[in-house]
């Protein structure tokens, strides 16, 4: 089993929340901006690094919102997965929306970003499914609240998201 700590961020702007459309393989989502750590670097410095690079937009960390861990079968490379997702809360500081890219792969991953509105977020596939719901309770909240770890669960990516 592979192990990896992604960090991304949900920012906010005028009531909706920044996602990036991926398509991997066959499987087309949209999820928070984010990535994987690098070691020595601080999870707040990931996070603010990560969605520069997918969507151009500079942000300040607020707050870490929460932690849990996921479970699954890579559509990459079918290898077993464990994710250590970290997320922050981000307010937006500079830059320009844009598509960005992930260097780290060296195939065209991501294919469109923008912001969306509570009701929207029922229409579209994302991913981690299960991290919906409490994305949805954050922002009728407007992200008030105490760090919560949201435990571990377990999906599989596969098939056509489109």
């Amino acid at each position: 089993m592979n192990r990896r700590v992604r960090v991304s961020a949900a920012v906010l702007q005028e009531g909706k929340i920044l996602l990036v459309k991926h398509t991997i393989k066959g499987a087309t989502f949209w999820t928070l901006p984010g990535g994987n750590s690098i070691a020595g670097e601080p999870l707040s410095e990931t996070a603010v690094r990560e969605v520069k690079e997918e969507t151009g937009v500079e942000i300040k960390i607020v707050k870490l919102l929460y932690v849990a861990d996921n479970f699954f079968k890579s559509k990459v490379n079918g290898q077993d997965m464990h994710e250590t997702d970290v997320c922050f809360l981000g307010h937006i500081t500079g830059g320009e929306l844009k598509v960005g890219s992930e260097p780290e792969v060296s195939e065209r991953i991501l294919f469109d970003v923008g912001f969306f509105r509570l009701s929207e977020l029922d229409y579209i596939v994302f991913h981690p499914p299960a991290l919906i719901k409490e994305l949805k309770n954050k922002l009728r909240g407007n992200f008030r609240g105490s760090v919560k770890y949201l435990g571990a669960y377990r999906e599989e990516i596969s098939g056509d998201y489109t």
